[in-house]
Formats: C-alpha cells, structure tokens, sequence
C-alpha cells in the first residue's frame, strides 16, 4: 500500500539518546580540533565566571582604600581578559563553522549516496516528497543542532560548572541560593523536554506531508490546471498548512512554559541570596562587594540556564528533525544480499522464470504472480499483454533485480540473478519507459551518462538512430543544454533511444516507448527500436497490439500467470484472451 501525505508517517525508531549519539560520533574523526575548541571553551567561561571577583576586588578593596592605582590595574587586567574572550571567541567560531560544515557535508553525502541504494520498493511505497523533506530541510535542521551542541550547549554548561565552582569556593553559603533551585529546574526541564519531544515530532511529520503534496501537486500542475482543480488544490493546502500551524503551536505553548520556570527559579533564587545575605549573614558594608559579586554571578548563573532554556525549542524541534534523517541513512535494501556475489557475464542473454511468486513488500499476503515459469532464449522478442495490475510490469522488475521473488528463481544465462551483483546485472540490461528521463545537463553528458563508451561511440550510434543532423542542429550541438531547449516527447525518446543503443545492453525491455508521440517521429523511433532490437533479448510491455505483432512470442499476463503464449497468428487461432484484446482494439480503432 503506497503511503500518502494525509496520513502521517510513522514515528522515528530513534530515541533522542541514540539521535545524539550518533551526531556525537561524527565528531569523533575531528578529536584534535574539538579538543581545541573544547579548551577554547573552558578558558572563555573561566574569563567569564572570574570577572565578578574584579567586581568584588575593586569595591572592597580599591575603593575602600582609595586605591587609584590599584583600581585602575584592576580595571585593565579586567579588559584585557574581556579583550582575550573576544580573540578566543572568533577562533572557536571559525574552527567550528569549519568543523560543522564537514560534518554536514559528510551525513549529505551518505544520506543520499544510501537513497540511491535503497531498493525499489522504498520509493514505490512513499511519495517522493517525504525523502525530499529529510534530504533537505531535516538535514538543513541537523546542521543547527550539530552548531548549538558546540556554540550553544557545551560552553553553557562550562560557564555553568565554572560559575558553581567560583561561587562555592568563595562563599558557600551564599553559593546556596543558586544551588537551591537546581532540583525544581532539572526535575521540570526533563519532563518538559520528555513530553516536548513527541509535539515537535508531530510538528515535523505534518511539515512532511505539506512537502509532499506541494512536490506531487507541482508535479501534476498540467493535470490540475487542465481540471480546473486549482480552487481543491489550494483548499488542501490550506487544511495541511492549518496542520502545520496548529502542531507548531502545541509544540511551542509547550516549550515556552520552560521559560516560565526558569523565570520562577531565577526569581526565587534572588530571594534565598537576600534572605541568606541579610538574615544569616548579616551583610555590612566592608562586605558589599561580595554581595555585588554574588549578584552578578546570580545573573550569570541564569544567563546560560536561560539561553539553554531559549535553545530548547529549537534543539529539540532540530532533534526530531535528526533523527528523521538518520531513519533513512539506516534504511536497508530489501533485496537479499550474496556475501558470494560475482560479477554476471551475459553472452546469449536467456532469461529463464523457475516457478516465480512474487507479492510486494508491504501487501505480502496478495500474490501479484504465482508460481509463474518460461524460458526465453537468447535474441528473441517477447511481448507482454494484458489488463492493467496483471503483472506486467512486475516480471520486468524481477529482471531487472528491483525485487526478488517471494518465491522461486530467475536465472539469465543459467546464472541465478540473486547470486550476481546488482551493479553487473543492470549494467547488462536497459530499460526505455514511456516517458524517457532526461537531465538538466548536456545533450552529450545526457547520452554518455553513466557510460562508460567513447565519444565516437556516441557520434556513431546517433548517426545508426538517424539524430546526428537533429542534434548537430540544435544551438549548441551536442554541448546544447536541455534546460536551455524545448524537444518534444518524441526528440527525448529519439535521445533515450541514443543513449540505450550507446550503453550495448544484452537485454532490452520496452514499456511502449512510441506512445504519445506524432507519427512522423514514430516512423523515427520505430526504425531507432530495430536497430536497438538486433542481437538482443527484449522484453516488450504491450498497451497497442499493433506493435508486437512481429514478436516471436506473446505472453498473455492474466490472473497471476501467463495465461497464453505463442506467435501473433498462432495466438489469433486460439480465439482466447489475446484474440479477445486484439478484437476490442481493432474495433475501437474501426
């Protein structure tokens, strides 16, 4: 069952503890620089946490003395540590940009090198939106949680420790006022962030679904317009949208009572400081500036509580985010993997079936071919007909190695295809659809993509298709970019043509590759396919009877099998299911 955008996707199987574990991990291959702006980080909160006591210093003892010289060194060395903690500042954020950058680059790279990987039945069971969603925005949100841990979170809790320690070595009990509310705030944070976490995850899964539905709908927008559906379009995005906003509303209503407790705690620990300083102390004047010190340590020792507070919001939403993209980094090809697996070598190209059943991987229990067996030699043209969902497409698949069978095998020249590598396998076999998939690129870097065949190569297979002088017309010739041009469906299927003929694939498979194109451009694509055709296996998904009636075999899918196989004549003497389709469209066409 294909998954939709109106239904939310499944919540991550990733905890938040392993979400950072594995960000931490990628830090582990830049240990030199991280301890580096690790102890960056230490010596700025240690600047930070000392500043106070100068306070102190230069109130109980410059000023009660009058000390004018003393005050001003006082002054000084407090400047230039404030200077220093600048220099240290623009080091540590240069190193980290650098290090950030790396990172990011790196989850990138095997994020999308993993999606190309997947198996096929990955993208045939979610819209392609979501896996667009994680590969670029949930990694855009990786990136700023990866930042805050360093920027944010690590010198924040330095400062923090730093701040408890000065505080308790110089005055322990004034040290108490702070300490205090550690419990209340440790205690209300976790729960916060415990029940926080499931609302940003919600808030993410409802921004994945408006993501696919704008790429599917933006995709379909000739479908839409030509259906005048623009009005339905917009009243779904608007519902998806309200989605979005509602869920970020929850999660951030929820989030914002961490602020409000942190306020309560910070409030409550300028009354335990005065109720200590005052009642139990007795706080005179020779002392005030211990009093001031403590002061401005309380303002310190919530200024990072309150920023990790502020960060929580942004942390937690990028967390959810996190661990979507690692979901998919860990997404596994469904294809049965050989630890024996060798490279095929194809030279007749026979395709053998040995009682084949086959059901997808998320409807196990409805068989889409059972028990399905043929043998095809080497060179022959088979065709394949029959109703929509018959199974068609599915043997092709199974070819191809997009799946492997539920149950039984497929061998290519007695070699049974689970047993070779993929890479071997389709490097032997093409596939031409009906709508050919061109690049933003060249047409030449179009024809040799993923070839690894000559340029004459190329020049003479376009010369055997008969585009040579359609190409050579083009602006730009073969370096005309297709972004740049406007071809016709039947000038891209010319080029696919091209580049099929260019990668000498031992087995061919035609999903009526000369439909929706005009007559002209047909007879070109028609006398482009018999050319491709020579020497191969190929196998021909069938919509118009009236092309495959050359075939040397038809086989009639119907009813998880081959219901019929034979010549076009010998098939028509049967007066069976394919003497019945052939029948219902000559009559459509008469």
């Amino acid at each position: 069952m294909r998954d939709s955008y109106k239904k939310d996707e499944n919540s991550s199987t990733l905890t938040k503890k392993e979400t950072l574990a594995l960000i931490i991990s990628y830090f582990a291959k830049y240990k030199i620089r991280i301890s580096l702006i690790v102890t960056l980080v230490v010596i700025m909160s240690l600047i930070v946490a000392l500043i106070p006591l100068f306070t102190k210093h230069a109130v109980d003892v410059d000023i009660q003395s009058k000390d004018a010289k003393g005050l001003l060194i006082t002054i000084s060395i407090a400047s230039f540590l404030c200077f220093l903690w600048w220099v240290l500042s623009v080091v540590k954020q240069h190193l980290l940009a650098n290090i950030t950058n790396e990172i990011i680059y790196k989850i990138r790279k095997e994020t999308y090198d993993n999606v190309l990987n997947l198996s096929l039945d990955y993208s045939d069971s979610r819209p392609s939106g979501r896996t667009l969603s994680r590969l670029v925005g949930d990694i855009e949100s990786l990136k700023t949680v990866v930042t805050e841990l360093v920027n944010t979170l690590i010198p924040n809790l330095f400062l923090l420790l730093s701040i408890i320690v000065i505080m308790s070595f110089n005055n322990m009990a004034l040290a108490i006022a702070p300490i205090a509310t550690i419990p209340i705030l440790s205690f209300s944070s976790y729960w916060i962030i415990f029940k926080g976490y499931s609302n940003w995850e919600n808030y993410r899964k409802k921004e994945s679904n408006h993501t696919s539905f704008v790429y599917e709908d933006y995709s379909g927008i000739k479908t839409i317009q030509s259906y005048k559906a623009e009005e339905d379009a917009q009243k779904e995005e608007e519902k998806l949208l309200f989605d979005i906003i509602s869920a970020w509303k929850k999660a951030v209503r929820f989030g914002d009572s961490l602020n409000i407790i942190t306020l309560f705690c910070q409030g409550l620990g300028y009354f335990i400081l005065f109720l200590i300083a005052v009642k139990f102390l007795k706080v005179g004047p020779e002392s005030i500036g211990d009093v001031l010190a403590y002061i401005s340590y309380m303002g310190l020792f919530w200024q990072p509580i309150r920023s990790l507070a502020s960060m929580y919001t942004q942390l937690v939403n990028n967390l959810s985010s996190a661990s979507r993209v690692f979901e998919l980094m860990n997404e596994r090809p469904s294809l049965n993997k050989n630890a024996n697996s060798y490279d095929i070598e194809i030279s007749e190209g026979s395709v053998r079936f040995d009682s084949v059943s086959f059901s997808y991987p998320d409807e196990k229990d409805k068989l889409v071919l059972d028990d399905v067996s043929f043998f095809v030699k080497g060179g022959k043209h088979i065709a394949l007909v029959g109703p929509t969902g018959a199974g068609k497409t599915t043997i092709i698949n199974l070819i191809a190695r997009f799946y492997d069978p539920t149950k039984g095998k497929i061998f290519i020249d007695d070699q049974d295809i689970s047993k070779v590598t993929v890479s071997s396998l389709r490097r032997n076999i093409a596939l031409m659809p009906q709508d050919s998939m061109l690049f933003s690129s060249t047409v030449r870097e179009n024809l040799l993509y993923s070839n690894d065949a000559s340029e004459e190569k190329m020049y003479i297979s376009c010369k055997r298709i008969g585009i040579d002088s359609m190409i050579e017309n083009l602006p730009n010739g073969y370096d005309t970019r297709i972004d740049e041009i406007s071809l016709s469906q039947g000038q891209k299927q010319l080029l696919a043509l091209a580049r099929t003929l260019i990668s000498s694939p031992k087995i061919l498979i035609l999903d009526e590759a000369t439909s929706n194109i005009d007559t002209n451009t047909e007879i070109m694509v028609q006398r482009g396919m018999k050319i491709l055709m020579e020497g191969r296996t190929v196998f021909t998904i069938a919509h118009r009877l009236s092309t495959i009636i050359d075939s040397d075999c038809i086989f009639v899918i119907s009813d998880k099998g081959i219901k019929e196989m034979g010549s076009h004549s010998e098939l028509l003497k049967k007066g069976g299911e394919y003497k019945a389709l052939y029948d219902a469209q000559f009559a459509i066409c008469h």
